[in-house]
């Protein structure tokens, strides 16, 4: 079962069409890695994030501030994937999972 969020460079094609999608709406910012504070937004990648209970594992995650409704989120992924021509099922493709990383989400 393949997640849209298991190769960096889909999740970065994806998160590119979801700023198209949501029009402005978010400021989404689609590095694959950060340096700085100009590279983070409302909706952007978190590279290699490793939680609590994860044990070391790593995975890519797509965090979210607290004014993005994840509703709409996940609506747009799946406009974007469908218009990029992905091959996903969607009800095993989305991320399940997240974290409170204090005023943001992240969904892995």
């Amino acid at each position: 079962m393949t997640r849209i969020t298991d190769d960096i460079d889909t999740l970065v094609a994806i998160l590119d069409e979801v700023d198209e999608i949501l029009l402005g709406e978010y400021e989404v910012r689609v590095a694959s890695a950060y340096d700085d504070e100009e590279q983070y937004g409302d909706i952007y990648i978190y590279p290699n994030y490793s939680g609590r209970g994860m044990y070391g594992s790593t995975v890519n995650g797509i965090v979210v501030s607290s004014e993005v409704s994840q509703l709409a989120l996940g609506a747009a992924i799946g406009q974007a994937i469908d218009k990029l021509g992905l091959d996903f099922d969607l009800a095993h493709a989305m991320p399940t999972r997240r974290d409170s990383l204090g005023y943001d989400t992240i969904l892995y």
